[in-house]
């Protein structure tokens, strides 16, 4: 049986709302064993008259390293097409994947692997932009450094990475739709963080929350007060909700269980046994 993969821990987000990107991550910093809460996870690649956010998850040495090869292949060049954007992601990683091959004395992609798990190093990005008005965002990793589309007007509208993903995955089918209202986008991912944050360790530390709307030079940065602020009325409203519902959900229980016990002895007064 294969070594089990894991997941980049912390989380980020991506939401495609009307005429917007939203790019979402907690700030959680993991290092080897050790981990900060100050790190800055959504960066601005700036190409040609246009610019791309990158949302990222796990380790942030190695991130780091892939961001700044990112701009370097960035700098003067302008997104021509809907793949611009995640074939400088792939050159990027190729070149970090590379420089670490070459720090391990040459070892093979396999053993580089190997290192990158044990070494807890691994981590991914999503890489959000337009093309021509079209929302795209791609999702990349270290260990494969193969981008693939993770949301786009023609496919989901939302995406999620990183130890939490799963949960934010389903509170983003259950609480957003395609083309929400921006105010109504951003409220949504505060909440998501928040949520996720509560229920993984390995997700923590401030809400970073930025967006990135057509023929926009640069995002917008959402104040993290602001963030912090919507997300926790957030939380606050939904365990209202949650323990309401809980009684309700308890209460329906008992007379369904109630209404079956009493046919039960119904049916046993009916036929005693011998």
């Amino acid at each position: 049986m294969g070594k089990q993969l894991k997941a980049p821990v912390t989380i980020a987000i991506g939401l495609l709302c009307e005429n917007s990107i939203i790019a979402a991550s907690d700030s959680q910093m993991t290092m080897g064993g050790n981990k900060d809460l100050d790190a800055e996870k959504i960066t601005a690649i700036k190409f040609k008259g246009s610019s791309a956010l990158v949302a990222q998850a796990g380790g942030v040495a190695m991130a780091a390293r892939a961001l700044g090869f990112m701009q370097d292949l960035a700098s003067g060049s302008e997104i021509s097409d809907e793949w611009t954007v995640a074939n400088t992601a792939q050159e990027a990683i190729r070149q970090l994947r590379e420089l670490m091959a070459r720090q391990q004395n040459g070892c093979t992609q396999a053993e580089l692997n190997e290192y990158i798990d044990d070494s807890d190093l691994g981590f991914g990005f999503l890489v959000a932009h337009y093309f021509r008005d079209s929302p795209f965002v791609f999702s990349i990793n270290l260990r494969n450094g193969v981008a693939s589309v993770a949301a786009s007007a023609r496919s989901k509208y939302y995406a999620a990475i990183g130890s939490g993903s799963a949960l934010a995955m389903y509170l983003l089918k259950n609480y957003t739709k395609p083309q929400m209202p921006f105010n109504l986008g951003y409220g949504l991912v505060s909440y998501v963080v928040e949520e996720v944050k509560i229920n993984d360790t390995w997700c923590s530390g401030s809400t970073s929350v930025a967006t990135l709307s057509p023929g926009d030079d640069e995002p917008d940065v959402i104040h993290p007060a602001i963030i912090h602020e919507v997300g926790q009325a957030m939380v606050s409203i939904n365990q209202s909700i949650c323990k309401e519902r809980n009684v309700s959900v308890v209460n329906e229980i008992k007379a369904i269980s109630g209404e079956f016990s009493r046919r039960r002895r119904k049916r046993e007064a009916q036929n005693p046994k011998n």
